[in-house]
């Protein structure tokens, strides 16, 4: 028998260079739009190595170089396209304005400056000296788990303010964080027209690394009972952040928070960073899980469903392996949903208060995984 014919190779795809004019005609009216909506020039630090940065004529990295910024030099000037746009100011010497720096890792916006105000085990609570003239503006704090890490993860928060805590971070562990503003020209403002934003400018600040406080302890056998705020209160989830439980506790060598060291109203959840007083009053019902639902699959062969965060917890159903469900990671468990408790667990429907929990890792029981994320569009919650 003669061979099947062999499929034809993938064309293969060839991306026609930019022409150089067009790269900096777009960074020049990017800064322009950028002094037309601002209120004044930004100021930018030279950072990065020890070298100075390189000050060119156009913004392209082949245009001639017309001067240099010593390192820690402050300037001013309005972004466009990934360069800064040099306005007179500060120490900049006058022959200098007009012309441009590429931004980089070499230039640090000063209203972006990250500084971490409190750690939390899966938050960082983060303060940044804002772009105080604007009026209009919007703040997203964006953040990715550090370079290499093994389950690539991230995320926003947006924030009218000039700070921000950013939570559903892994648990001790690093992560990269950047504030990110978009500021709305007048334009925007006055009309309705989906195409406004066009006119916006947007900024990005430079990326920073940070951990987040130790992880709280994590046990195979969870304990059940939900902790309590300053005042006797059992304290459940908090819907805003996500975190699935409310934890007072506070690493060695700090006091516990209550009400003989802080104000009540400042005392907040040692995982999440939000007040005690946005975590539901108890257990919140299975209905009520709301966003903080994630796909998983069963990878195991099957897995039981239990009553109570623990092996030895009451058996309520199975799922076998290659099922879809949606719930709630608490700890080392699975909380599912409302629909895949039921269809796991038929007995509970019409139970209100039923709830069920699937063991995530089994590997302290020789099982190793027994479940992992899925895409979320086929799951049932």
């Amino acid at each position: 028998r003669s061979p099947a014919p062999s499929s034809p190779p993938p064309p293969e795809v060839v991306t026609a260079p930019v022409d150089p004019a067009i790269k900096v005609a777009a960074c020049r009216k990017a800064a322009q739009q950028a002094k037309e909506v601002l209120q004044g020039p930004l100021e930018y630090r030279v950072v990065g190595t020890d070298q100075p940065a390189p000050v060119r004529r156009e913004p392209m990295v082949q245009a001639e170089e017309v001067g240099k910024l010593r390192h820690g030099q402050a300037v001013l000037g309005y972004p466009g396209g990934g360069w800064l746009q040099l306005c007179s100011g500060a120490s900049l010497d006058t022959r200098l304005v007009g012309s441009w720096v590429f931004i980089g890792t070499r230039l640090a916006a000063r209203w972006a400056e990250l500084s971490v105000t409190t750690r939390f085990a899966e938050a960082i609570e983060v303060s940044w000296p804002g772009l105080t003239k604007e009026k209009r503006v919007a703040y997203s704090v964006e953040w990715r788990t550090a370079e290499g890490a093994a389950q690539p993860l991230g995320g926003h928060k947006v924030s009218r303010e000039s700070k921000a805590v950013v939570s559903g971070l892994p648990g001790g562990s690093q992560v990269r964080l950047r504030v990110a503003a978009r500021v709305l020209s007048e334009f925007s403002v006055e009309t309705q027209d989906p195409s406004a934003d066009e006119q916006d400018v947007r900024l990005f600040g430079p990326w920073a690394q940070e951990p987040t406080a130790a992880a709280l302890p994590e046990n195979l056998e969870e304990v059940q009972e939900l902790e309590r705020d300053p005042f006797g209160q059992e304290r459940g989830g908090c819907v805003s952040s996500g975190c699935w439980a409310y934890s007072a506790h506070q690493p060695e060598g700090e006091h516990e928070l209550g009400l003989n060291s802080i104000p009540p109203s400042m005392v907040r959840c040692a995982r999440c960073g939000a007040g005690y007083d946005e975590h539901a009053r108890g257990q919140e019902l299975t209905g009520r899980l709301g966003r903080a639902l994630a796909s998983y699959e069963v990878l195991h062969s099957a897995v039981f469903v239990r009553g109570s965060r623990s092996t030895k917890g009451a058996r309520l159903g199975a799922l076998r392996k290659g099922t879809v469900v949606l719930g709630r990671r608490e700890g080392c468990w699975l909380r599912l949903g409302s629909e895949s408790l039921k269809e796991a667990a038929p007995a509970t429907a019409g139970d209100a208060e039923a709830a069920g929990w699937v063991l995530i890792d089994g590997s302290s029981l020789g099982l190793g995984q027994l479940l992992g994320p899925k895409a979320a569009s086929a799951a049932r919650p």
